[in-house]
């Protein structure tokens, strides 16, 4: 069970990065950063700095245990949990997606608290977390995909369709139960699986969002085998309810 209130630091105020800080700010003590000085003046004053009509009705509820900053090492070095949210850029021309900005980041906290769990929300290309983990000699780094619709950010977070977390273990479990303590719905169907397939599961859900297809079955099952995921835990985490022992099948 989750104790609250925990200190948490959230970087990036981008609806990912802000729509997690609010849900998780009802209960526990966020502190957001971003580089961006008009946003941070914004969720300071209660006014939401995007188009968000969920996100607009929340930031002027006086409950929110939120503040936002700019890049505070006081707040990573007190936070147990740290979120990243940093934004990735798709590369066209190399057909991959760009990762420096979230590199910087999580060498930035790896460098104030290494012992906090550190989460990625961000989009990421599959094998990201597991190889900056091997580079970097991190203990304490998960993927976890944000699964939100653009406009639509915090209601999703409020009422989740399911959570995705890519780690296996009592950390996985305690992220996905500080998130359904912090949801409106008391039963989120959950799974624990692999980061390369919860950074998967967030491509092929970002991908079916823009062109309103799913990816068909031979063509999953290719992606499965070039990646070396698992195609059960893909298959859950796209398309079906799942539950929490589903990790361990």
């Amino acid at each position: 069970m989750v104790q609250p209130p925990l200190k948490i630091a959230v970087i990036s105020a981008n609806a990912t990065g802000l729509s997690s800080a609010m849900v998780l700010a009802r209960q526990h003590d966020v502190v957001i950063q971003d580089d961006d000085a008009n946003r941070i003046d914004h969720i300071n004053s209660g006014r939401s700095p995007l188009e968000d009509p969920d996100i607009r009705q929340y930031l002027a509820r006086p409950a929110l245990r939120l503040k936002a900053t700019g890049h505070d090492p006081e707040a990573l070095r007190q936070a147990s949990l740290v979120i990243v949210a940093t934004s990735t850029t798709f590369q066209a021309g190399k057909n991959k997606i760009g990762t420096q900005a979230l590199d910087e980041q999580i060498q930035r906290v790896q460098r104030l608290n290494p012992d906090a769990l550190t989460v990625i929300e961000s989009t990421l290309p599959v094998g990201y977390t597991r190889s900056r983990c091997a580079q970097l000699g991190l203990k304490n780094l998960i993927a976890a995909p944000a699964l939100v619709r653009p406009g639509q950010a915090l209601q999703d977070r409020l009422h989740p369709t399911r959570f995705i977390v890519g780690e296996q273990s009592a950390r996985g479990r305690f992220y996905a139960s500080l998130l359904q303590s912090c949801s409106l719905l008391p039963h989120v169907p959950l799974l624990l699986t692999g980061s390369a397939e919860a950074e998967a599961i967030q491509l092929l859900s970002l991908r079916r969002m823009l062109v309103n297809e799913a990816l068909p079955d031979e063509l999953l099952d290719r992606y499965a085998t070039r990646h070396l995921l698992n195609i059960r835990h893909l298959r859950e985490g796209l398309d079906a309810p799942c539950v929490d022992t589903c990790a361990n099948r």
